[in-house]
């Protein structure tokens, strides 16, 4: 156990102020968490577990419950009467980073995955956002890592006696250099989302009941996809701002309810699209259903041959697959 740290009393006061807030936003982004779990937890049952394994099925499954493990962990260690100095530094150090980078990573996957569908299953495109996605991984873990790694020795599990604490008593001074190769990635992709929006002229949010099923799925990709790079750039921004001009126990107090966002936005892409199917398919009394693997979208000079291309629409030039991104 390391010497408790000799702080001022009305510094004392401050410290523990922050990381009684620092645990209740723990707690609320839990709380955020299994709310938007029980909200959505009939379409959980009738597109994930109704399913087979498939790709999509298994990142939603890591996107929605590691987030929850890590942030009960969180509360679990903070909460303890008397934690050990290698309990806090593991989970400084260890476990709080690593379960922050998995879900970060999780999610660009996830992107990954519905731009490798946008572009007609293009293996080539899916390659090089792989590789680009491992190298601004390594780059990010390799940030924190060193950051860690220089502040070890300010691994606090008391302030003072009777006053446990799982903290750091020094500043991680360039944390915000651990963003910019995740912000990278987010850019190519916001951009490839972007291109196609555009080249294809689709409206966001389709008011008319005369939307054919095809119209409606593109739409809802576009505009998911777009609400998660808009959020996710408000999101940062304000991080910045708050490392900037705030301490990092204020800082870091946001890095709770930050990552359980990014999950649930995660979640609801995933989700959106079979949900948006079927809510189609009832408005335009499509039966039997149509197996979203077999719906592909062409241009708009292509001649419609059946019912069932009159039902699911024509959009772009390009055809694709729904089965890549749908559990």
């Amino acid at each position: 156990m390391f010497a408790p740290v000799e702080v001022p009393m009305h510094e004392l006061v401050v410290v523990l102020d922050e990381a009684t807030i620092g645990l209740q936003a723990k707690v609320a982004a839990l709380t955020m968490l299994l709310y938007d779990w029980m909200l959505n937890f009939d379409l959980e049952v009738n597109y994930v577990w109704k399913k087979g394994f498939s790709i999509p099925k298994t990142l939603y499954l890591v996107s929605r419950w590691l987030p929850v493990v890590s942030e009960a962990v969180g509360i679990a260690v903070q909460s303890l009467p008397n934690p050990s100095w290698k309990l806090c530094h593991y989970y400084l150090s260890t476990w709080l980073p690593g379960t922050q980078s998995a879900q970060i990573f999780i999610v660009q996957l996830i992107l990954t995955h519905r731009i490798y569908a946008l572009y007609n299953c293009n293996k080539h495109l899916l390659r090089a956002l792989l590789v680009l996605l491992l190298f601004t991984s390594i780059a990010a873990t390799a940030t924190i890592s060193i950051q860690i790694r220089l502040v070890r020795a300010s691994t606090i599990n008391e302030l003072g006696p009777g006053i446990p604490i799982c903290g750091e008593t020094d500043k991680l001074e360039f944390i915000w250099a651990y963003w910019l190769p995740i912000i990278i990635y987010e850019t190519v992709a916001f951009s490839l989302v972007a291109y196609k929006a555009i080249k294809w002229g689709v409206k966001m949010l389709p008011g008319d009941r005369n939307a054919t099923v095809g119209e409606k799925l593109v739409a809802v990709l576009f505009y998911d996809s777009f609400m998660y790079f808009t959020s996710v750039f408000i999101i940062f921004t304000a991080s910045t701002f708050l490392f900037r001009y705030t301490s990092f126990s204020v800082f870091s107090i946001t890095f709770g309810p930050v990552f359980a966002l990014i999950s649930i936005l995660a979640n609801h892409m995933i989700l959106n699209l079979p949900s948006a199917y079927e809510n189609s398919r009832r408005e335009l009394n499509i039966t039997p259903a149509i197996p979203l693997s077999t719906i592909r979208f062409e241009g708009p000079s292509a001649p419609v041959t059946s019912t069932v291309e009159a039902s699911t629409g024509s959009i772009s030039a390009i055809e694709f697959s729904l089965s890549s991104i749908v559990a």
